[in-house]
């Protein structure tokens, strides 16, 4: 299965790996793939989860967290010499232990309006053992709903995902879209920057409580 198509390039999900992630879901699976059966750079987790539910039940307790200093800089794409910065990130579990909120403080040089590029497939947190839990809620979805970042301001994302019982740690990953925002905006008002916000190095969830 064709998960991310950014010709020339492109990433796929193999069959088994399909096959597996619906059993996991609970999903009755009648069909069968050998186990050598692999798909070459196929990638090692999934990219486009289940859909989740039209009315999320997002809870309305969370427990305190600390924030963590991140100072993640991600340049503009073909050099421009702008950035887009993570600077703070906290981790809230909710009282029932069910979900993760998850909040990034971000900066910006310029009057941007910032929103999640294709959530449903590019949001993502994975645990320890590679499992991936897919987005849920989240602030500043679509164009139409943005979060305005004032030039050289912050503004905050926050993220809501499934937590499993036995989760310990979590790394991220995020494709962010902006565009310019008045004043300011030049010739070019409707022009979108992407920047893929990623995070390789597993963070203890133990560092937030």
């Amino acid at each position: 299965m064709i998960v991310r198509d950014e010709p020339p390039d492109g990433v796929a999900v193999s069959i088994s790996r399909l096959l597996a992630q619906l059993r996991e879901w609970g999903y009755p699976v009648g069909l069968t793939a050998a186990a050598s059966a692999t798909i070459a750079g196929a990638s090692p987790i999934m990219s486009s989860p289940p859909p989740p539910p039209t009315t999320v039940p997002v809870p309305h307790r969370w427990v305190t967290s600390r924030s963590r200093l991140v100072d993640e800089q991600y340049p503009c794409p073909r050099g421009t010499g702008c950035y887009f910065m993570v600077r703070l990130l906290s981790v809230e579990i909710d009282s029932e232990q069910k979900w993760l909120r998850f909040n990034l403080v971000t900066e910006s040089m310029g009057n941007v309006d910032v929103y999640l590029d294709s959530p449903d497939q590019t949001a993502f947190v994975m645990d320890e053992k590679g499992r991936q839990y897919p987005l849920a809620d989240a602030k500043g979805l679509s164009p139409d709903t943005p979060v305005r970042v004032a030039a050289r301001g912050s503004s905050r994302f926050t993220l809501v995902f499934p937590l499993a019982p036995d989760m310990r740690s979590l790394r991220y990953e995020a494709t962010v879209a902006y565009r310019c925002a008045p004043p300011g905006c030049g010739a070019s008002p409707n022009h979108v920057e992407r920047v893929r916000i990623r995070r390789d190095v597993p963070i203890s969830l133990a560092e937030f409580r």
